[in-house]
């Protein structure tokens, strides 16, 4: 096996978890706003630090989580009109350029958040809600593992756009 095969199964793997805890947070996100909204009408009760839980852990974790799925899978949105016009090697190689683009901007990104999820972790960054504390700084750590596995497969994009691999040859599908 060569080594990127390697370092490909462990992404794979890792972003295939990633997409589960998304998924979780997707149903624990609607449990929790169905329990907390029953509560509220039928029992005249609020779920203590509801709303904080959705919008600092589920959102984050179900948004940053998927990141690097969508870029393994590449699919991004785009917008074809400008570059119907262009050959099939000008786009490979236009999309080769925005890929490698990405994969800067993610890796600047990933490096910001985990300086941020360092400090926040330092700190012991919290959120006081009515009645409790709610400890933020575990949530910072989704930030830079979304945006570094989106750097990661923005780089494997690339890579594979330049050489004229392609993901239907099998460098992209390895088996998770």
């Amino acid at each position: 096996m060569a080594p990127t095969a390697g370092v490909r199964m462990v992404l794979d793997r890792l972003t295939n978890v990633m997409m589960v805890l998304g998924e979780v947070a997707v149903i624990a996100m609607m449990l929790l706003i169905t329990a907390d909204v029953i509560a509220r009408y039928l029992l005249n009760y609020v779920i203590d630090a509801g709303a904080e839980v959705v919008t600092h852990y589920l959102m984050v974790s179900i948004i940053y989580f998927s990141l690097g799925d969508i870029t393994r899978n590449e699919g991004h949105l785009s917008a074809t009109f400008f570059t119907d016009w262009m050959s099939q090697r000008g786009k490979t190689v236009l999309e080769g350029v925005v890929a490698l683009l990405l994969f800067a901007f993610m890796a600047v990104l990933t490096w910001r958040t985990t300086v941020s999820a360092i400090e926040a972790t330092r700190v012991g960054e919290l959120l006081q809600a009515s009645r409790t504390n709610l400890l933020l700084w575990p949530s910072r750590w989704v930030l830079p593992l979304g945006c570094g596995t989106m750097a990661l497969y923005a780089l494997i994009v690339a890579a594979n756009k330049f050489s004229g691999r392609s993901p239907a040859k099998g460098f992209d599908r390895l088996p998770a």
